[in-house]
């Protein structure tokens, strides 16, 4: 996004809002910008960009006001210290401390290096393109995604600087090997290529084929620009007007570098596949100025790369002489769309996201901690003989659809104590290609985070925390884990909503949980049969006859089932009637949780239960909720149960998400 200067997001648009720590960023880049329209990228089509300094300053904001962050820049992890297969520290190199060689001790290490170079650093077992790090060979050929050496350029409004305007006759890698990358280049854009204007008028998008003229190319990655004399206009490609108002862009656009798994797996080799990357994004840059005939654009200095770490540790000596002005102001590391995956406790693969219900991923995860949406967006090296075997080339569709992620993909299976994040969680290589994106790392970033955090804030391995813990902790971070958005709920004031939401013992209608609306009793016996994980029987199975519930209907046998597990009642036992359409009462709720929990050792919350009103359950159902905090009074004060009270849907959920915690 910053580094490697992607500064357009790559949205899925079906989450219908930001959650999390995305969430914050972006309304600190809108912050930032004001007035300024940021879909200037893809079109205008809604998406939103921000130029990579803009980016880098809110990250390195927000670093800096959290005071427990200790950033170490220019600095390498060289050593992962392992004992009996459990992280015990990591050994560092810096360029900037007095003390070049610094040891952390440390119990949970994340990776989220853009090569994942800590995993065969610990140890861990991990995949690799269509292999793994058993099959996996410094020299091996097998592809993976292309990589690109993105640069930011800009129509400078006075005229380029003459350092930045490069030499007519002499090109960038030398007029050979210049001629082969333009013959490549010409593919996608030429000087008088497919614009949005036909004769003045406006054709977009159906005119929208290779090869493109400049200005169209320019408004694939088109980027705000922060250049006061930049455009204010609101960003609407079809408007004729709106052609040449895009100032800023990123060169991402027929300079990919081919890439193999080589390329993750030797540092050496992927440090000259590096190199000739950036000199085949200056020959795009030379291309730009001296065959497009673009002679006011040529590479940004205002994206603040000109640093000691981009002209030092970054420095490519194939690229010398007068070119060296040029390559300190590229982006610090190329656009990588693969790495080293770790082998988790769960991996999802393609049979996962196929396309269900309301464009949700078929797949649904009672731990998951994240959710995201894109499609699989394999860039290159996509061939059958490409995938893993546990991927189809049938699912590399490119619909959008909603995608959840499990706890399990973020924790080692044989390194305890090891975490991963970014484009180095358990995933296959299609998975990849939805949770690869800027968006998605944010989310499952920040949910890798926090099981990192409360791992060693408990003094346990990330194996032995509970999901639910972390369910807690994200959603009040107003982090998104559940499917369904909700328009009447903040999920960052009600965690329990999300929680009960994604263990699938409630459900939403459209975008509204209706959080005052009432619990039926036939909806609590629904209910209580998904809490204890029971699939009921066919209802032909059942003996049991409820005299106001057909066998033919849908609650029949989940209220068979739990009045033959005695976890409700009849409310008519003469006549065996059950009132599924009655409300539901407190004390019922109370006595279904004795029954379930009754035989398992529960720390007391309350020793004094005293309850000042009667009610025709057992004293004890409702003294064991109070001990136990599963159910609070209804009025502390007057030590008031209140058992023939109804619930609300709220109250249920925050009553049920207790539950959980007991199972």
């Amino acid at each position: 996004m910053t580094a490697a200067a992607v500064g357009s997001l790559d949205e899925g648009y079906l989450l219908g809002a930001d959650y999390g720590i995305f969430k914050e960023f972006m309304q600190r880049v809108k912050s930032y910008y004001g007035d300024k329209p940021i879909n200037t990228c893809y079109w205008g089509t809604g998406s939103r960009c921000i130029e990579p300094h803009v980016g880098n300053r809110i990250l390195q904001e927000m670093v800096a006001e959290n005071e427990h962050i200790d950033l170490y820049l220019r600095t390498n992890v060289y050593k992962v210290i392992t004992y009996n297969k459990k992280i015990v520290g990591v050994e560092t190199a810096s360029k900037v401390l007095e003390y070049n060689l610094l040891r952390f001790k440390t119990s949970v290490l994340i990776d989220a290096t853009e090569y994942g170079d800590m995993l065969p650093l610990a140890g861990a077992s991990y995949r690799v393109g269509n292999e793994t790090n058993e099959t996996a060979q410094t020299g091996s050929g097998s592809c993976i995604q292309s990589i690109t050496y993105s640069a930011v350029v800009r129509k400078y409004f006075d005229g380029v600087p003459p350092e930045l305007v490069m030499d007519v006759n002499d090109p960038p890698g030398g007029k050979k090997s210049y001629s082969e990358a333009a013959q490549v280049f010409r593919r996608s854009v030429v000087k008088d290529g497919n614009s949005w204007l036909v004769d003045g008028k406006n054709v977009f998008p159906y005119n929208y084929k290779f090869p493109y003229d400049w200005q169209f190319a320019a408004g694939y990655r088109g980027l705000p620009d922060s250049d006061p004399r930049a455009s204010d206009y609101v960003v609407d490609f079809t408007k004729p007007w709106f052609v040449n108002s895009i100032s800023k862009t990123v060169v991402n656009m027929a300079n990919d570098t081919p890439a193999t798994i080589r390329y993750i797996e030797d540092p050496v080799y992927r440090k000259n596949v590096t190199c000739a990357a950036k000199l085949k994004t200056l020959q795009y840059v030379y291309y730009i100025q001296h065959e497009l005939g673009a002679t006011d654009w040529s590479l940004a200095t205002d994206e603040e790369y000109d640093t000691p770490y981009n002209t030092e540790e970054n420095s490519c000596s194939e690229i010398s002489g007068s070119l060296k002005n040029f390559e300190k102001y590229l982006p610090v590391m190329p656009y990588v769309r693969e790495s080293r995956r770790m082998v988790g406790l769960e991996t999802e693969d393609s049979s996962d996201i196929v396309i269900g219900y309301q464009q949700h991923a078929i797949s649904d995860f009672a731990n998951a901690v994240a959710v995201g949406d894109y499609f699989p967006d394999l860039h290159g090296c996509l061939a059958k003989t490409n995938l893993e075997s546990i991927d189809s080339e049938k699912h590399l569709s490119t619909t959008r659809r909603i995608l959840q992620t499990p706890m399990g993909v973020f924790i080692s299976a044989d390194i305890d104590g090891l975490l991963a994040a970014e484009k180095n969680i358990s995933v296959s290589r299609i998975v990849n290609g939805m949770t690869r994106l800027q968006p998605v790392t944010m989310y499952t970033g920040q949910a890798s985070g926090a099981i990192a955090a409360l791992a060693a804030l408990k003094g346990i391995s990330p194996k032995q925390l509970d999901p639910l813990d972390v369910q807690n902790e994200l959603s009040k971070s107003n982090l998104r884990f559940a499917f369904e958005k909700l328009d009447d709920i903040d999920f960052s004031e009600y965690p329990s909503v999300q929680v009960v939401l994604t263990n699938k013992l409630m459900s939403s209608s459209g975008n509204l949980f209706r959080p005052e609306g009432t619990v039926k009793r036939g909806d609590w016996a629904v209910i209580v049969t998904k809490l204890i994980g029971v699939i009921p029987l066919d209802p032909r199975d059942y003996e049991t006859t409820v005299g106001d519930i057909p066998h033919n209907d849908l609650i029949y046998p989940y209220v068979a089932e739990a009045i033959n597990r005695k976890l409700v009642t009849w409310c008519d036992t003469v006549s065996r009637q059950y009132c599924p359409s009655a409300l539901l009462t407190r004390g019922e709720i109370a006595y279904t949780l004795k029954r379930l929990y009754r035989n398992k050792i529960l720390p007391e919350k309350r020793k004094n239960t005293d309850i000042a009103d009667s009610d025709r359950y057992s004293s004890d159902s409702i003294a064991f909720v109070l001990q136990t905090g599963l159910m609070d009074y209804c009025d502390e004060s007057a030590r008031k149960f209140c058992p023939d009270g109804e619930v609300t849907r709220l109250q249920t959920a925050e009553i049920l998400a207790r539950a959980l915690k007991v199972q």
